[in-house]
């Protein structure tokens, strides 16, 4: 077998046809990993994260790739990372065959190269991979320090076979009180949007409907930075050609209160990026939509809704299965895995340490 490195997008050996028959032989296959993704994020690839782009191939063919970039993290630190992982729920290294041998060929390689980069970092991972264990076996094997550092819910509502489960749920009577509160400000309509056309007369309100759903927080929107708008155009056209698109809105008498751009890929409706109208947030239109999208899944044959990563609250009331995904992080040598877990060690006494101080008399 033979590993060979690609730093430009124009140096790429295979076109969207092999990359997507690959990424079809392997445990996880999602719209993250696949060539549209990619395509989409490497035309407002930003200047400060480079591709390290691994392709291995042996007498027989294409075995798959490790799709990597260098980035700069915390204190210019070069992060080994997926790329296009800023905004991508389920990652993994794309490998059809010969898993064992892919990665202990990738790690030697990662570890003769390792003066190009300081730290991996490997996010949204899932657990149900065989990329994990294979993972921390190989690169430890190639003298490479492999650590789970975290994981992330992943849930989801299994329709197939669970029907009237679902139909039940969606109607129970405090969601009903909420589409009833919505009717009597006036006709309230979903609107399922597949179409590029549709969606693009949609995206530029639906932008700035997430920027000030989340204006004055914590988290202020993505929308903000002008190169998240022109990512998600390509989205929009890319997996519209492919069909995969599912773009949603909820109005009230023709007035858009509610976005959802999602995917619908393998059976699965893929929840991605959801939005409110600020103004009507004490008439929930965010869960009425949900309600509307479900619906529409489960008349349209979709086997689950997948809700993606995050324990967001309004999820639990939808659950009825929880994956995870791992976030690994692969340190270049012994000193950097010791002050790795020593970092590690101090952010989980921030993040606990009122809990951890003994408690004084007042």
């Amino acid at each position: 077998m033979h590993i060979e490195l690609c730093e430009e997008r124009s140096g790429l050996p295979f076109d969207r046809q092999t990359w997507n028959q690959l990424l079809a032989q392997c445990d996880v296959n999602t719209v993250f990993q696949s060539y549209e993704w990619f395509d989409a994020w490497s035309r407002v690839q930003p200047p400060d994260q480079k591709l390290f782009f691994l392709v291995l191939r042996d007498a027989e063919g294409w075995v798959g790739f490790a799709p990597l970039m260098i980035a700069r993290g915390p204190r210019g630190k070069r992060e080994l990372q997926f790329a296009a992982s800023t905004n991508a729920d389920y990652l993994d290294f794309v490998l059809a065959r010969r898993h064992d041998d892919a990665f202990a060929l990738i790690g030697d390689f990662l570890r003769r190269h390792r003066h190009r980069w300081d730290v991996m970092y490997l996010r949204n991972l899932p657990l149900g991979s065989r990329s994990v264990t294979r993972l921390q076996a190989s690169f430890e094997r190639a003298g490479l320090h492999p650590v789970i550092e975290s994981t992330i819910s992943c849930p989801a509502l299994v329709i197939r076979g669970r029907e009237d489960e679902v139909r039940r749920l969606i109607n129970k009577y405090s969601l009903r009180r909420k589409v009833a509160g919505l009717e009597k400000r006036g006709k309230v309509v979903f609107h399922a949007c597949c179409t590029r056309e549709e969606t693009e007369q949609n995206l530029e309100a639906f932008f700035d409907q997430h920027v000030g759903r989340w204006e004055g927080t914590a988290s202020p929107s993505l929308f903000l930075r002008p190169e998240q708008r022109e990512f998600f155009r390509q989205l929009v056209k890319t997996f519209s050609q492919t069909g995969e698109l599912c773009f949603s809105r909820l109005d009230l008498d023709g007035r858009s209160i509610a976005y959802h751009l999602g995917f619908r890929r393998h059976g699965k409706l893929i929840w991605y990026k959801p939005s409110f109208d600020r103004a009507f947030a004490e008439l929930s239109p965010g869960l009425v939509l949900i309600q509307a999208l479900i619906g529409h899944a489960l008349e349209s044959g979709c086997e689950e809704l997948d809700f993606t990563i995050g324990e967001e609250p309004f999820k639990e009331r939808f659950t009825n299965l929880r994956r995870a995904n791992a976030n690994v992080r692969v340190f270049s040598t012994t000193p950097r895995y010791i002050v790795g877990l020593i970092a590690q060690g101090l952010r989980r006494v921030r993040r606990t340490g009122l809990r951890l101080l003994p408690t004084r008399p007042h």
